[in-house]
């Protein structure tokens, strides 16, 4: 959580939970939160927003996913409510 506070210092609470979660079921562990938090920042700069919204979180997560990181994945499309489904109810699924 501190990890995750210090990269993305702007996000909510359950977000960063939900971020640091991701790191610890992923291959890439730490570099995952980085990997995450610059591309919920990028997609956020796209739409014009200054900071990365749990939306821009989500989507990051899906977009850096890799193969070892498929079951999470698949556990976030489908909203499952997991482990994964619980820490993002705040995100809509479009």
């Amino acid at each position: 959580m501190a990890v995750t506070k210090a990269v993305l210092p702007e996000a909510e609470p359950l977000v960063l939970r939900a971020l640091a979660v991701y790191a610890r079921s992923s291959s890439r562990y730490l570099a995952a939160i980085d990997s995450v938090a610059k591309r919920a920042r990028y997609i956020a700069m796209q739409a014009g927003r200054a900071s990365a919204t749990a939306e821009d979180v989500r989507k990051a997560m899906q977009e850096s996913v890799i193969p070892a990181d498929t079951k999470l994945f698949r556990a976030l499309e489908n909203g499952r409510r997991g482990k994964f489904g619980q820490l993002l109810p705040l995100v809509h699924q479009s």
